[in-house]
């Protein structure tokens, strides 16, 4: 599966929630515990959403059918509540 509806465009949520938490491993500024708890929250929701813009654009990019696509989230989704 290729994918390139997006052109690859939805990597970037996860290039910005690793930048996050690379931050938050090794931070260059002093932040209360509830700033870095919603910057743990954004990283990942970014990675959530990098990932179903993903099946998006595979279902866009006919590489995924509709029964295809909603398995594929269905499965992260079961995958993250495991987590």
């Amino acid at each position: 599966m290729s994918g390139g509806y997006f052109s690859g465009q939805e990597a970037h949520g996860i290039y910005i929630a690793d930048q996050i938490e690379e931050f938050l491993t090794y931070p260059s500024q002093e932040f209360s515990e509830e700033v870095l708890e919603i910057f743990r929250e954004t990283a990942g929701v970014l990675r959530k959403g990098a990932e179903f813009a993903r099946c998006v654009d595979y279902l866009l990019s006919s590489d995924y059918g509709e029964e295809s696509f909603l398995e594929a989230i269905s499965d992260f989704v079961q995958e993250e509540e495991q987590a």
